[in-house]
């Protein structure tokens, strides 16, 4: 396992800046998640229909003490070429006001992607 180098996309800094005024420990809730990227560590399950590119990872809510299940999902990708190891945080989101990732956001990841 080789270490990646961990970025966000503009959508992503956007919502946990937005969690973050209701869920205040959110950023110390995604950080052991982050390490674990960083060190290539693939957490989560890969989203059908995205070639094993898009991962969705549970992480639990201290603000909610609801455990993984009702706490947020964090959806990223991961790029293994020669040049870069990366991993990519396309967006977060609270299981208790959403569901799941829409379609139109998953197509808006895709076309980040080049897809």
């Amino acid at each position: 396992m080789g270490f990646y180098t961990v970025k966000t996309t503009e959508t992503f800094e956007k919502n946990i800046k937005r969690l973050s005024k209701k869920y205040r420990r959110i950023k110390k809730d995604v950080l052991p998640i982050l390490n674990r990227l960083a060190s290539g560590e693939f957490t989560g399950d890969s989203i059908s229909g995205c070639n094993n590119i898009l991962y969705k990872t549970r992480i639990a809510s201290s603000d909610q003490k609801k455990g993984k299940r009702g706490g947020f999902r964090l959806i990223y990708s991961v790029k293994n070429d020669s040049e870069d190891n990366e991993i990519i945080l396309h967006t977060i989101y609270a299981k208790s006001s959403k569901s799941d990732i829409s379609t139109g956001e998953m197509k808006n990841i895709m076309k980040e992607l080049e897809l």
